[in-house]
Protein backbone atom coordinates (compact mmCIF):
# COMPACT_ATOMS: atom_id res chain seq x y z
CA UNK A 1 0.00 0.00 0.00
CA UNK A 2 1.50 3.40 -0.93
CA UNK A 3 2.27 5.87 1.81
CA UNK A 4 0.39 9.08 2.17
CA UNK A 5 2.42 12.09 1.08
CA UNK A 6 3.65 14.07 4.04
CA UNK A 7 2.65 17.72 4.29
CA UNK A 8 5.51 20.12 3.53
CA UNK A 9 7.72 20.96 6.48
CA UNK A 10 7.50 24.53 7.77
CA UNK A 11 10.14 26.86 6.43
CA UNK A 12 11.37 30.09 8.00
CA UNK A 13 10.27 33.22 6.16
CA UNK A 14 11.52 36.77 6.75
CA UNK A 15 8.58 39.18 6.65
CA UNK A 16 8.90 42.75 5.38
CA UNK A 17 6.37 45.57 5.34
CA UNK A 18 6.50 47.33 2.00
CA UNK A 19 6.39 51.12 2.22
CA UNK A 20 8.79 53.76 0.91
CA UNK A 21 11.48 51.40 2.20
CA UNK A 22 11.04 47.76 3.13
CA UNK A 23 11.01 47.30 6.90
CA UNK A 24 11.75 43.86 8.37
CA UNK A 25 9.05 42.90 10.86
CA UNK A 26 10.33 39.47 11.86
CA UNK A 27 10.31 35.77 10.98
CA UNK A 28 7.48 33.24 10.79
CA UNK A 29 7.34 29.49 10.18
CA UNK A 30 5.07 28.37 7.33
CA UNK A 31 5.08 25.77 4.54
CA UNK A 32 4.78 28.29 1.68
CA UNK A 33 4.97 31.99 0.87
CA UNK A 34 1.24 32.77 0.82
CA UNK A 35 0.57 31.09 4.16
CA UNK A 36 3.61 32.89 5.62
CA UNK A 37 2.11 36.24 4.60
CA UNK A 38 -1.30 35.34 6.08
CA UNK A 39 0.28 34.18 9.34
CA UNK A 40 2.45 37.32 9.53
CA UNK A 41 -0.56 39.57 8.90
CA UNK A 42 -2.22 38.13 12.01
CA UNK A 43 0.95 38.00 14.11
CA UNK A 44 2.21 41.50 13.28
CA UNK A 45 -1.27 43.07 12.94
CA UNK A 46 -0.64 44.38 9.43
CA UNK A 47 -2.55 44.25 6.16
CA UNK A 48 -1.54 41.21 4.13
CA UNK A 49 -1.26 43.15 0.87
CA UNK A 50 1.47 45.34 2.41
CA UNK A 51 3.67 42.36 3.38
CA UNK A 52 6.43 40.58 1.51
CA UNK A 53 7.90 37.20 2.49
CA UNK A 54 11.39 35.97 1.63
CA UNK A 55 12.66 32.51 2.51
CA UNK A 56 15.26 32.74 5.26
CA UNK A 57 18.71 31.57 4.25
CA UNK A 58 21.43 31.02 6.80
CA UNK A 59 21.44 32.23 10.39
CA UNK A 60 19.31 35.17 11.43
CA UNK A 61 20.79 38.39 12.81
CA UNK A 62 19.92 37.25 16.32
CA UNK A 63 22.71 34.67 16.21
CA UNK A 64 25.42 37.25 15.49
CA UNK A 65 26.98 39.18 18.38
CA UNK A 66 26.44 42.93 18.32
CA UNK A 67 30.14 43.52 17.68
CA UNK A 68 33.00 41.02 17.54
CA UNK A 69 36.30 42.62 16.48
CA UNK A 70 37.93 39.19 16.03
CA UNK A 71 35.42 38.11 13.43
CA UNK A 72 34.97 39.49 9.96
CA UNK A 73 31.23 40.06 9.76
CA UNK A 74 29.00 41.18 6.88
CA UNK A 75 27.44 43.59 9.37
CA UNK A 76 30.63 45.69 9.49
CA UNK A 77 30.40 48.59 7.03
CA UNK A 78 32.98 48.83 4.27
CA UNK A 79 35.31 51.80 4.59
CA UNK A 80 36.71 53.43 1.50
CA UNK A 81 40.05 55.12 1.75
CA UNK A 82 40.25 58.79 0.86
CA UNK A 83 43.10 60.32 -1.09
Amino acid sequence: MPRKPEPPKPTSWDIYKVATKAVRLGTVEAPDKSSAIEKAAQEFKAEAWRLYARETTGPTNATYPAHDPDRSSPLVPFRMSTY
